[in-house]
């Protein structure tokens, strides 16, 4: 019998985040959600909105292998006995609730230390908060920009652009952005004079 999205997202806090507290596993639920939301993108391509495909991209979650580095992974999402805790958790995230503090964010990982880096091991995020033992990352420009809808701001350099920190960034059709002052086009090469 396969798990249903609900299951699977209470299993996977469980598993991810048991020992971080609430707002611990509320913030891991939270980053699934926003890649399940994801508009463009690795995440909107694989996850094509899918709870289901999201958790289980390879190479993502530890929790949803029964195997890492070729040896039998005993925490992971079928081991696990989700409470009540981890469906109320569940429920609450996928009705679209999220910490203010976790944003936008759509990784997280736990730097076995007292430091979280600034910027996600790849380079894609950059760090935005920590709850418990786990670093938060939002998505840098770079990695927005990447998004197909987005590609159309690449030619320009906006001098002081609207800040957005808003946890419905993933819900929202991108803005338009008028020019905040003067807005440079880069051009190749100079155009032909004559």
């Amino acid at each position: 019998m396969a798990y249903s999205d609900r299951e699977l997202l209470a299993r996977l806090i469980e598993c991810e985040a048991g020992g971080e507290g609430e707002n611990g596993m509320k913030a891991v639920a939270g980053v699934v959600m926003n890649r399940v939301h994801a508009r463009g993108g690795e995440y909107a391509r694989v996850g094509q909105g899918s709870i289901r495909n999201i958790i289980f991209q390879p190479y993502q979650f530890v929790c949803a292998s029964e195997t890492e580095g070729g040896a039998y992974n005993p925490q992971n999402i079928y081991n696990m006995r989700p409470e009540a805790i981890h469906y109320e958790i569940a429920d609450w995230a996928i009705a679209g609730n999220r910490l203010p503090d976790v944003a936008e964010s759509l990784w997280f990982y736990n730097p076995f230390g007292p430091e979280c880096r600034r910027f996600f091991p790849t380079g894609v995020g950059y760090w935005q908060t920590r709850i418990g033992d786990h670093c938060f990352y939002n998505p840098t420009d770079a990695y927005k920009l990447s998004n197909p809808r987005s590609k159309k701001l690449q030619g320009q350099i906006i001098i002081n652009p609207p800040v957005r920190i808003n946890a419905d960034f993933f819900y929202q059709e991108p803005p338009e952005i008028p020019p905040a002052g003067p807005v440079q086009i880069l051009v190749s090469r100079p155009p032909a004079l004559g």
